[in-house]
Order: structure tokens, then C-alpha cells, then sequence
């Protein structure tokens, strides 16, 4: 009896042995592999997140940004619609538009008060700003704030700032800087 005792312990020991790796194959190998595939999901949900935490912030840097570059500008285009809406200004390019292409700003009658006007801006605020002139598209001249006037060779229509304004009537827009021959 003691010889069918051992052939029963080492098939016991068999049979204890055997259930141990279809246990962990049963359960703690599929645990693992849901454990593995939730942090694959969780790290590709964590990888989106930052990735829309970086977008948001690189748009709201953007934002501030543009908001930093109206408020630089702001005093400038209050300046620009100002002139542009005094009486003198507006009858000085009404002339300009009417009179074609043989009207001569040299020649206006209003220029005088357009320059003063000009002056007046250019003189007064502290804005820093370069140059104030005024442009006909009928005439293709500019008239400078010091009276100082072109000849008929500077075409408006071929200027980047004009085709803009023509783009987005009754704004005041920005244009890269150039140098030309008022700068």
C-alpha cells in the first residue's frame, strides 16, 4: 500500500503541477493581455490629449498674438479713418476720382487744407508715424502732408494696400513693409 501511496502523490503532484499552467493560461495571461491593450488605449488617448493641449495653446498663442498686433495698430487705424473722414480729405479725393486722369493735385483747390490737415495729424500725435500722403486712383498721383506731389506715374491700382482695400472696402488695412520711393 505504500507503493499505490507514492504512484498516487506523484499523480497527485502531476495533476497539482498540471492545473497550475492551465490556470495562469485561463486567467492571469488573458488579464495580462486586457492589461497590455488598455495601455495601448490609454496611451494613444493620452498622446491625443496632448496633442489637443499643444494645438490649443500654439491657438491660443496665435490669439494673443493677432490681439497683441490690433492693439499696436489700433492707434494707427483710429489715425487713418480720422483723416480719412475729415471734409477736406474727402472733397480732395472726390476731386481725384471725378477729375480723371488730368486732375493735378498741385492744382487743387482743396489741396491746401488737405495738407493741413495731413500736417496736423503728422505733427500732433506722437504715433510714429512715417508719412501721411493721399492717393488718387483717378489720377494716379499721391499728395504728400509737406505738398510735395508725383507726377502721374504712380499707378494706385498696381499698389498691394490698394488692391487690399478694394478687397475689403472701408477698412483700414496692414501690408507688409516696402520700401519705395516716399520711404
Amino acid at each position: 500500500m505504500a507503493h499505490t501511496n507514492t504512484a498516487t502523490t506523484s499523480a497527485e503532484k502531476k495533476v497539482r503541477f498540471g492545473l497550475l499552467p492551465k490556470m495562469l493560461s485561463l486567467t492571469v495571461i488573458p488579464i495580462v493581455v486586457v492589461l497590455i491593450i488598455v495601455g495601448i488605449f490609454l496611451l494613444i488617448q493620452v498622446r491625443g490629449m496632448i496633442h489637443d493641449l499643444k494645438k490649443a495653446d500654439i491657438d491660443a498663442q496665435g490669439s494673443a498674438a493677432a490681439m497683441s498686433i490690433d492693439l499696436y495698430f489700433a492707434p494707427y487705424f483710429t489715425s487713418a479713418e480720422t483723416i480719412a473722414d475729415t471734409e477736406d480729405i474727402k472733397t480732395l479725393l472726390k476731386q481725384s476720382y471725378t477729375g480723371g486722369p488730368s486732375f493735378n493735385f498741385d492744382k487743387a483747390a482743396g489741396k491746401i487744407d488737405a495738407m493741413k490737415v495731413m500736417q496736423t495729424f503728422s505733427s500732433t500725435l506722437d504715433n510714429g508715424l512715417q508719412t501721411i500722403f493721399v492717393a488718387g486712383v483717378g489720377n494716379n498721383q499721391y499728395l504728400l502732408a509737406d505738398g510735395s506731389c508725383s507726377d502721374n506715374s504712380f499707378i494706385v491700382a498696381d499698389r498691394l494696400w490698394y488692391q487690399l482695400l478694394v478687397k475689403n472696402p472701408n477698412q483700414v488695412i496692414v501690408t507688409p513693409v516696402y520700401v519705395d520711393e516716399i520711404t
